[in-house]
């Protein structure tokens, strides 16, 4: 389970809160923590693409904030006079690179948002509320990956007659660039009109229409949001104390730090890790339950070698496989004084011994505990030996 199984409104509040956060504090240790948080849980969500993403936007905030810095000459500390001889400061460049790392810690979170929240999601979130930004969401969200089958199979289709975008020279590629753009364009203008009809026609701009959901508000999701609360509280309290102001005109100025301020970092850090470490906690579980489950054996010291070898005695369980198996059914049966059970013995042993020893009714027969069942046979008719001496007779 990870956090997008989280009911909806859990999902819509930690990210308000952390995107607003985003925005709002420009003190650097706040910035850097969630700035951090973000990129290590979209890197999470999204594997490689994510990380290659990332680490293409932060070049993107050096640029900005040399930009900024060369237009803003606000602060005292000159660290260079460009060709006009206009300033450039130490505090405008901080300042820029601060608006910078604001800017793509939002598109990061942004990026989160989009792998946790489905379309199902925002149906349900603002389905009642606002029925056309539920709709133009929906679509909006859905759009977005059938863009990209899209516009390959358009490039895959124009290279097959030789107007794909790496075919020809610098000016037939850009011109072949532009021609799939425009048919991209056009389809999605046509794909965006037709769904949007079709969910008008559905009566899905109709307010107080009934949607199906499957989400329910359980402990899980009260647990998280206490969490978040406590964290949140702890986040305010420090915004109250001015732990997380700023000063960058004239000179850079911050409050001071004190043992209180770790408090305050921690709460904020803890808030912005929270999917990431419910995503890691619940593999962790799953990986440990399916080792003990499946091998009798703890995840964490389980390896190849060990599922290779256990795999070996299911198939073939030799004559001290199956003493063992015996054994522990009479062991059970001394103790309990009666014929043990399939619940009397935990997962990882009762799956070895139906392994070793059958079904669990036969178990209990090669372990001595049970007389073995004696069918009997309704004797043959007459007809019936008439028919079976003809056939093997040859007549």
């Amino acid at each position: 389970m990870g956090f997008e199984r989280c009911h909806p409104m859990v999902n819509l509040i930690y990210f308000t809160a952390v995107i607003f956060g985003m925005i709002s504090f420009i003190h650097p240790i706040f910035l850097g923590i969630s700035f951090l948080c973000a990129f290590l849980y979209s890197v999470k969500r999204n594997k490689n693409k994510g990380l290659i993403f990332n680490l293409i936007l932060i070049p993107t905030a050096v640029v900005f904030a040399l930009y900024y810095s060369s237009y803003h000459h606000f602060g005292v500390t000159i660290l260079h006079r460009n060709f006009i001889g206009n300033r450039i400061t130490l505090e405008a460049l901080v300042y820029g690179l601060v608006l910078g790392f604001v800017i793509i810690g939002v598109v990061i979170w942004m990026s989160c948002v989009y792998a946790v929240f489905s379309t199902d999601k925002v149906v349900y979130l603002f389905g009642r509320v606002s029925p056309r930004l539920s709709l133009f969401l929906a679509i909006l969200l859905r759009m977005v990956p059938r863009i990209k089958k899209e516009a390959k199979k358009i490039n895959m289709a124009q290279r097959g007659i030789g107007r794909g975008i790496g075919q020809g020279g610098l000016f037939r590629q850009l011109k072949n660039g532009v021609r799939i753009l425009s048919m991209l364009i056009t389809w999605t203008i046509e794909s965006l009109t037709s769904a949007s009809e079709s969910m008008q026609s559905r009566g899905s701009t109709l307010r107080g229409r009934t949607a199906f959901s499957i989400y329910r508000f359980d402990n899980r999701d009260r647990t998280y949001v206490i969490a978040t609360f406590a964290c949140l509280t702890i986040t305010m309290m420090g915004i109250m104390l001015r732990q997380t102001e700023m000063q960058y005109d004239p000179r850079i100025v911050w409050t001071p730090v004190t043992p209180m301020s770790y408090l305050f970092y921690a709460g904020y850090g803890l808030l912005c890790l929270m999917p990431l470490l419910l995503e890691l906690w619940t593999e962790y579980r799953f990986r440990r339950a399916r080792g003990w489950d499946l091998f009798g054996t703890s995840s964490d010291n389980y390896s190849f070698q060990q599922h290779t070898t256990i795999i070996k005695e299911v198939n073939m369980p030799t004559e001290t496989q199956k003493n063992w198996a015996v054994q522990q059914l009479r062991r059970k049966a001394e103790e309990l004084g009666s014929l043990p059970q399939k619940s009397d013995f935990d997962e990882a042993a009762r799956a070895r011994i139906k392994a070793f020893l059958g079904p669990w009714p036969r178990a209990l027969e090669s372990a001595g505990l049970k007389t073995p069942s004696k069918k009997n046979k309704k004797p043959l008719s007459t007809e019936t030996k008439r028919r079976f001496q003809s056939r093997h007779s040859g007549k």
